[in-house]
């Protein structure tokens, strides 16, 4: 049975090009029957499903679920309210009782299907009525289980809606139908795009869906100044979810596969402590640990830190080894680390420590960039790079457990794995980078990172000098141990010095006594590792003043002698 409906037929004219389009009336049950959503599902698709069919080049075709899944909550209120319409009884006014659906729905034909066998499409005139004034008619065939010649661009959920409403299934609609006899003003980046553009102003696409389509078809980020870096950090990621085995050939290593958020409604678990978003927002019904919401995400990671460094290698740094060469040091990292299933900072699979694995990652992509040749590292080269910094132990060790915050925990992750990535590889008979007064026989990096061996460097002198004594706190306190510097001294102007002469240490704040209010200092505290203060007459009968501290994991104080 042929369908056929009048029309009228404009055309928009864009950079010299004419884009025909149809506008006009039929039925939902029409549109349900020729027309099909191009999205993908809820239930059935996955990270992994939704990352294999964006395209990983230029050159590769679109893809073919790009549509947001249906609502049925939208479906349900569409149906309720037509039927709502239906039912309203004669004599009441129409303007206070009935509500209408006025917008049109948007549908495309699909140019390679609408000549399949026992089916084609046809415009033709209508007598002596204006030209704009068509008849289309719609051969009607079997067709192949999921191809129709109809996308619905806008307005699926109208379409279920209405259809599912038995008394208004066969009212007729407005509809906008794109469609050009030649069959060149609507390829299926064309669409797509045209979707991106209408659901801007409709309801907002989730983050990861709408990144990932304004990738598939250069819109937004993915267009103009800084577009080939936010490309290449995409199709980094493409290759982490989709790969079994990279390049360098290791094994077993696919732990990103289906695990970097994608699909806008899917969980999704990273690589343990490797997790993060897609791109920054919210994900509507997902649900996630509280302990992995992060700061971060992938695509300003691999952004920032690694495509938009000035001394990348076009020959080397493509997005394909990139990626690899971080699956398979990650890979290295999760073998050396003998408490990875077992509570490890990097690897636990329920409360892994974010400052830990984002500073680990960012140095990493920056080592990249800098050592181009380590981009093609075999999982044997990483190990013994990666053992020769220490991170060759246990991971869930970081000795007594206490109060630091994330702020200490991060900056010192920074700056230890800044400088264990960066330093040159350890001379010929010597095992390990040496990092700053750490022992590696009596000690670990984690439990050096967690306060172990600190060295806090307290001088006091008078205002007017260089010169002073000075002591060095090297025991990690909790109990208010006092240092007392050399001769020290006792005048009311006297200036003290306060230095930071580990990594493994965070000076926080100074107070008088045990007072709560911190006393204020001539260079800031945190990044700084030193800070000055100067002293002022006793204000209480206590004799200190008490310095706060922080390493990895810990928080200490010790009391320094007025």
């Amino acid at each position: 049975m042929n369908h056929e409906f009048l029309v009228l037929r404009g055309t928009i004219k864009v950079a010299g090009r004419d884009f025909p389009m149809y506008s006009g009336f039929v039925t939902p049950e029409f549109v349900l029957e020729y027309a099909k959503v191009p999205n993908f599902d809820n239930e059935t698709d996955t990270n992994y499903t939704i990352a294999n069919q964006i395209p990983k080049t230029d050159q590769d075709n679109s893809p073919s679920q790009w549509q947001r899944p249906k609502i049925q909550v939208k479906i349900d209120q569409i149906r309720s309210l037509a039927t709502k319409n239906n039912d309203l009884a004669d004599g009441f006014d129409p303007v206070d009782q009935a509500e209408i659906i006025p917008n049109a729905i948007l549908l495309a034909v699909d140019p390679s299907t609408v000549a399949m066998d026992g089916h084609d499409v046809r415009i033709e005139d209508v007598g002596d009525a204006p030209d704009s004034l068509k008849t289309m008619i719609w051969e009607k065939a079997d067709f192949p289980d999921g191809v129709k010649p109809l996308w619905i661009v806008d307005g699926q959920h109208r379409t279920l809606g209405l259809s599912a409403a038995d008394s208004v299934k066969k009212q007729e609609h407005p509809v906008i139908i794109l469609y050009d006899e030649a069959g060149e003003a609507y390829p299926h980046a064309m669409v797509a795009k045209i979707f991106g553009q209408v659901t801007t102003h409709a309801t907002q696409l989730e983050p990861a869906h709408k990144e990932w389509l304004e990738y598939c078809f250069s819109q937004g980020k993915y267009s103009g100044e800084g577009a080939t870096a936010r490309k290449n950090a995409m199709r980094t990621l493409l290759r982490m979810c989709t790969v079994d085995t990279p390049k360098t050939g290791v094994t077993n290593i696919g732990r990103f596969k289906g695990e970097i958020p994608f699909h806008p409604k899917k969980s999704y678990g990273g690589f343990r402590g490797f997790t993060y978003r897609l791109v920054d927002g919210e994900f509507g019904e997902h649900v996630e640990i509280e302990s992995k919401k992060r700061k971060l995400n992938w695509i300003d990671l691999l952004v920032e830190h690694l495509w938009t460094q000035p001394n990348l290698n076009a020959e080397i740094h493509k997005p394909t080894d990139c990626a690899d060469a971080i699956l398979t040091a990650i890979a290295a990292l999760w073998d050396l680390d003998t408490a990875h299933n077992a509570g490890s900072h990097f690897f636990s699979s329920e409360d892994p420590k974010p400052p830990l694995c984002d500073m680990w990652l960012i140095e990493l992509l920056k080592r990249l960039v800098s050592r181009p040749e380590m981009v093609g590292w075999s999982k044997a080269k990483w190990t013994k790079f990666l053992t020769q910094r220490h991170f060759a132990t246990d991971w869930s060790v970081f000795g007594d457990i206490g109060t630091a915050n994330t702020t200490s925990m991060g900056l010192i992750s920074q700056r230890v794995f800044n400088y264990l990535f960066m330093a040159d590889d350890p001379p010929q008979g010597t095992n390990y980078v040496s990092i700053d007064h750490m022992n590696h026989a009596t000690t670990t990096l984690p439990q050096w990172m967690a306060g172990s061996q600190i060295k806090i460097r307290v001088r006091m002198r008078p205002s007017n000098s260089t010169t002073g004594k000075d002591k060095t706190i090297n025991v990690f306190s909790t109990t208010g141990q006092q240092v007392q510097p050399a001769n020290n001294l006792v005048d009311a102007d006297n200036v003290v010095d306060i230095f930071a002469k580990s990594m493994n240490v965070v000076l926080k704040n100074i107070f008088d006594g045990a007072g709560t209010v911190a006393l204020p200092t001539k260079s800031c505290f945190g990044h700084s590792k030193k800070a000055r203060f100067t002293r002022t007459p006793r204000v209480t009968n206590e004799d200190y003043f008490r310095l706060e501290y922080e390493s990895y994991h810990r928080t200490g104080n010790n009391r320094i002698r007025k």
